[in-house]
């Protein structure tokens, strides 16, 4: 994630929301991607998803891999320290509608399990995401 010097000042714990207030401000939509069990593929295919190239919203996606930009789509590395954190305070909050979470955990609410279960394809379920935010 990105440095935010006032951050240096407090714990890593209120440094990741400092962060996070940050990435709000400058993102219409950030997306954490909670790699815990998901496959590479998984990923690749979000990131990739026709709904993601064709938006005009500047989009932040989170996640434990490799720092990658398309456009105005964002992929940003967060350490396992981070996600968690980011996982914690997400679901403490849930602080904001632009703020999604894509998981493989069982989590009947979320944006994989409606492609998983079939209800979506992952094109309609990230169209429909980021025609909320």
């Amino acid at each position: 994630m990105g440095r935010v010097p006032e951050a240096e000042k407090v714990g890593w714990k209120n440094k990741i929301s400092m962060e996070m207030e940050k990435c709000l401000e400058e993102f219409d939509t950030v997306i954490l991607v909670d790699g815990h069990g998901m496959k590479f593929e998984a990923l690749e295919e979000l990131y990739g998803a026709e709904a993601l190239k064709k938006t005009r919203s500047r989009i932040l996606i989170l996640a434990e891999t490799k720092d990658q930009r398309k456009g105005g789509i964002i992929r940003r590395h967060a350490s396992t320290c981070e996600m968690q954190e980011l996982l914690r305070l997400y679901r403490m909050y849930e602080f904001s509608d632009r703020v999604a979470l894509f998981s493989q955990e069982d989590n009947f609410g979320g944006l994989h399990n409606y492609v998983k279960t079939g209800v979506f394809t992952l094109e309609e379920a990230v169209s429909a995401f980021l025609q909320l935010s």
